[in-house]
């Protein structure tokens, strides 16, 4: 995951080959240490931290296809075309023995956890006839939970872009807002200004302040990459990594007045902001795309475009 984030968001193929050995004997021990694709999750943490009981076997199986799927794109951009065939195919495995063990034919896992469907949804465990009754039972779990934040380690990065990429964008903001105490907010409202280990390590309670676990852990930030990925819509293009060429993809929402924030990619500050016109008849855009690079814009009510680097303001009618 580590060596592919970087090559997506520098471009720096070096860093690939630098580690591709070490990732080839970590996909093929889990492959040794499966049966029949199948890992029993006897180890390990599993969903740490969840409130929901999701099956070790079943994050550590999605996350063995998803490893494997990785290297298979790696191998092929290294020009390792047999190891890539050869990791895709394990890939396979790994999905095949996941939606075996865990899915039903309608697309309905027992445990219904936000994990296990965020996971299935974001890793492309689900097959194409499955996906959508997949997404709705993510929906059906957040909404029938008051949109709590349930994820927790293993899915916890992917459950807000799993809403968001099938069409429940509205449910990812209703989960963000949120600040109860199963909130990844609560801790701000507790005057927290780091991130903790667990949601309620930080808390007051009977007029104490009550603390437990670590109380500067990144994990439960990890959720703000889609603050850039979907509010503002930077994304990058693995097909042109670096940000030589990107999408912007904005998502916006009634709940929010409006939104902007940028990122310092590697030919410079990409900027997005988005803001509601008055009486929300529609939204003000203001996009920068830096030099040397283009980007595919996709903005609500229009049309697509590619865009060269320069600054751009569009306005959108409801």
């Amino acid at each position: 995951m580590i060596a592919w984030n970087l090559y997506t968001q520098y471009g720096d193929v070096n860093v690939l080959e630098e580690h591709y050995g070490a990732l080839c004997k970590w996909v093929d021990y889990l492959k040794e240490h499966s049966e029949n694709g199948l890992r029993s999750g006897e180890t390990g943490y599993g969903d740490h931290f969840s409130v929901e009981s999701t099956p070790k076997g079943l994050t550590d199986t999605a996350w063995s296809a998803h490893s494997a799927n990785l290297l298979s794109k790696i191998s092929t951009i290294l020009g390792k075309e047999q190891e890539a065939v050869h990791y895709s195919q394990l890939f396979e495995q790994f999905r095949d023995a996941w939606l075996k063990e865990y899915v039903s034919e309608d697309g309905v896992i027992e445990c219904y956890s936000q994990t296990a469907y965020a996971l299935g949804l974001e890793f492309h465990l689900f097959s194409e006839d499955l996906r959508q009754t997949a997404a709705e039972c993510l929906l059906n779990n957040v909404t029938c939970n008051q949109y709590e934040f349930h994820a927790g380690y293993a899915g916890l990065s992917y459950l807000l872009p799993a809403l968001s990429e099938a069409g429940y964008s509205d449910a990812a903001y209703e989960i963000l807002c949120n600040t109860g105490e199963r909130s990844l907010l609560y801790s701000v409202t507790q005057g927290a200004t780091t991130t903790p280990e667990y949601l309620s390590a930080y808390r007051e309670a009977d007029g104490e302040l009550i603390l437990d676990g670590s109380l500067n852990h990144y994990a439960y930030g990890a959720p703000a990459e889609w603050l850039y990925t979907h509010v503002l819509g930077i994304q990058s293009d693995e097909e042109h990594p670096g940000f030589k060429h990107f999408y912007i993809r904005p998502e916006v929402t009634k709940k929010w007045a409006y939104a902007r924030g940028s990122y310092e990619s590697m030919y410079g500050r990409i900027e997005v902001s988005w803001e509601q016109k008055e009486a929300g008849e529609g939204y003000v855009y203001h996009l920068m795309i830096p030099a040397n690079t283009t980007a595919t814009v996709e903005l609500a009510g229009m049309e697509r475009m590619e865009l060269g680097s320069g600054t751009y303001e569009f306005e959108t009618e409801n």
